[in-house]
């Protein structure tokens, strides 16, 4: 999955620029771009999807590149080498679509305006609802979603702005109120995310360290809650969906239906950690057979899919509406409340599989953004 730019001169001495592994994916379309400044000891830049990305120069043990400063007259191939030495072509096993070749070295806002520009890149995704938690629990969206919050709830300085700070633990019967979270005054059902959804925000856990869940969103009715462990979850009615993440720091997302029947995807341990601001999204494409896809920080990282022993998933299908409720779980079989302890900035959910350009281009224009603090922070 490396990216590599081999320029050599008529003596065979070479200019080298090579990404490391996993640069790319297969059958996902990627938006591919490589310059050469001239620098006959470097200069080479390669940006997959708008970005930059490192870039290791060498010469394959043939120093002393020149330029390119061959004068022999050939075409430009598309998908296959020239023949070597020994009469042999190596060829691209894929797709290229809107290729160009420039003389001259394209800025990085040139490039990222093509990429932005690029077709096929861009999901039917629909936001369903995003809140910013800039002090104050509305809905940028659609005011229908806006939030009342309950119990250890406060703003303080976020990733993008303010954030939204719960305070987690564990509430039983009458306690229960002491567990910071904020219901949406909308209710909808599960059966509207059958379609797929995913799952976006910051979050900065204080701790990892609750045996049990600790939820971040829950979308569900008092009954018989998931048991899970972790540190963050979503999860839609009795038979719906829930996002964790694990005490070893491992990230969960497990869907069920009215049979409880599973499809669930994790990562390995140490995805995520304790005390720092973390970009992570789960998408789910609709796939009742898996289709669960993680990224941090604009990174999709490897998805085991299973059923916790429970198979024959056939999808989101609960019709009964209820509120999305942030920072703790719905009232379980035992009677408690699960919270989430930390912090939730700039928090989304969507109808459909965003794709991995979409989550990118959102990790990108956020993460430099300056926290706005204020007294109390």
């Amino acid at each position: 999955g490396s990216l590599q730019l081999l320029l050599h001169d008529t003596s065979d001495r070479r200019n080298v620029g090579e990404t490391s592994p996993n640069t790319i994916i297969v059958n996902t379309w990627q938006h591919i771009a490589v310059t050469w400044n001239g620098d006959v000891t470097g200069g080479i830049k390669i940006y997959v999807n708008g970005i930059e990305v490192n870039t290791t120069i060498g010469d394959h043990g043939l120093p002393g590149f020149t330029g390119l400063n061959g004068t022999g007259l050939v075409p430009f191939r598309i998908g296959a080498s020239q023949a070597n030495s020994v009469g042999l072509i190596t060829g691209f096993n894929g797709g290229v679509d809107a290729f160009s070749i420039w003389k001259g070295v394209l800025t990085p806002q040139e490039i990222q305006a093509d990429f932005n520009n690029a077709p096929g890149l861009l999901s039917a995704a629909l936001l369903e609802a995003k809140w910013e938690f800039d002090d104050n629990y509305a809905a940028l969206n659609n005011s229908d979603y806006d939030g009342t919050p309950t119990g250890g709830v406060e703003f303080r300085a976020g990733k993008v702005g303010r954030a939204a700070f719960f305070s987690g633990g564990y509430g039983l019967g009458a306690t229960d109120s002491i567990v910071g979270r904020v219901d949406s005054s909308k209710q909808t059902a599960a059966l509207e995310f059958n379609v797929g959804f995913s799952i976006m925000g910051w979050f900065r856990p204080i701790s990892l360290d609750l045996v049990d869940r600790n939820v971040i969103l829950s979308h569900a009715g008092p009954g018989n809650h998931f048991g899970l462990g972790g540190i963050w979850s979503v999860r839609v009615q009795d038979y719906g969906f829930e996002m964790s993440a694990l005490s070893d720091g491992s990230l969960q997302i497990m869907l069920v239906n009215t049979m409880d029947r599973r499809n669930v995807g994790n990562t390995g341990p140490n995805a995520i950690v304790s005390n720092t601001w973390q970009h992570v999204v789960v998408t789910w494409n609709g796939d009742v057979t898996g289709g669960i896809q993680f990224y941090v920080n604009g990174v999709a990282i490897n998805t085991v899919i299973g059923d916790h022993g429970l198979p024959g998933f056939t999808g989101l299908i609960g019709t009964t509406p209820v509120p999305f409720r942030i920072g703790a779980s719905e009232v379980d079989s035992a009677g408690g409340i699960k919270g989430f302890n930390g912090g939730i900035d700039s928090f989304s959910i969507w109808k459909g599989a965003l794709t991995l350009q979409e989550i990118q281009a959102d990790f990108e224009a956020t993460r430099n953004t300056k926290p706005v603090a204020n007294a109390g922070s």
